[in-house]
């Protein structure tokens, strides 16, 4: 009977000395944790856009050299419902400002992008959050960030000397080539304009879905930095995560067309009554106050 005590007495301390020692490496593992201060992976939120996080732009773009806008392009970034909507508008486009009517173009010119974006949004009824201008050397800059775009040219881009600066059919296109297919392109004003905006949409359509939060931050600091417009480090920081979900996401881009009557002497262009409801209804209403 004393054997057989004796035997569960050695079995019992064999047993617990050998938990204890498997347990050692464990407990010291925890109390390191515990001491460093170093949490344990935790499943992340789900994250998930506001309607906030959407901010009209009104950019203008205007060739090197250039005194005036060439274009104008109204952009509604959308993360909530993940949509880009974009519609570019002529220079010619009639605005109003301090009592004078005249092209957004000419008011921009005279009196900055701050009056020009203001004055465009009010003749469109629509939001204009943040203004930008670019010329072609600032746009040619951001398409190094960006990247190139594939694109197939239904015609050849002849320059107005005679020169052929770009042949018909399927290539990449980088930023000196865009500038200069938005410059030039198309049969006619309204051909060039539809042109660059189906550019645009194939450039957001292409390109967006590429681009990390790294892109996203270097293409923001490239516009700002050698364009001009009231965008701050803020506006891009509050949409930080709104943008990388916005990129990592099934994306529609839509391209608004636009309809108006110009003037005879072609200076001034007004929109149609439809297509100011559609911008109204697509941009944004006005900002309160």
């Amino acid at each position: 009977m004393e054997r057989l005590h004796s035997g569960r007495r050695q079995f019992f301390h064999a047993f617990f000395l050998g938990l204890a020692v498997l347990s050692l490496p464990f407990s010291v593992a925890l109390m390191r944790f515990a001491g460093s201060g170093v949490l344990l992976p935790e499943t992340q939120e789900a994250y998930y856009p506001q309607s906030a996080d959407a901010l009209t732009l009104i950019a203008a773009g205007r060739t090197v050299g250039g005194e005036r806008p060439n274009c104008f392009v109204l952009c509604r970034i959308d993360p909530a419902a993940g949509e880009v909507r974009l519609c570019v508008l002529p220079p010619e486009t009639m605005v109003e400002d301090a009592g004078r009517f005249d092209s957004a173009a000419a008011v921009w010119h005279r009196e900055g992008g701050a009056r020009g974006s203001e004055a465009i949004a009010r003749a469109l009824g629509c939001r204009g959050d943040r203004w930008l201008e670019l010329d072609a050397d600032a746009f040619r800059r951001l398409c190094i960030v960006v990247g190139a775009l594939d694109y197939t040219l239904e015609q050849p881009l002849v320059l107005p000397d005679g020169t052929t600066a770009l042949t018909e059919g399927r290539q990449l296109l980088d930023g000196a080539k865009l500038a200069l297919l938005i410059a030039y392109g198309g049969d006619d004003e309204a051909g060039r304009l539809a042109l660059a905006g189906d550019l645009l949409r194939e450039g957001f359509v292409q390109r967006l879905p590429l681009m990390g939060e790294n892109q996203l931050l270097s293409a923001f600091e490239t516009a700002v930095n050698w364009g001009r417009s009231d965008l701050t480090v803020r506006d891009f920081e509050s949409r930080r995560r709104a943008l990388t979900h916005l990129a990592a996401r099934p994306l529609t881009v839509e391209l608004v067309g636009i309809s108006g009557e110009y003037n005879d002497s072609r200076n001034t262009f007004l929109p149609s009554a439809e297509m100011l409801a559609e911008i109204a209804g697509r941009f944004g209403g006005p900002a309160e106050g």
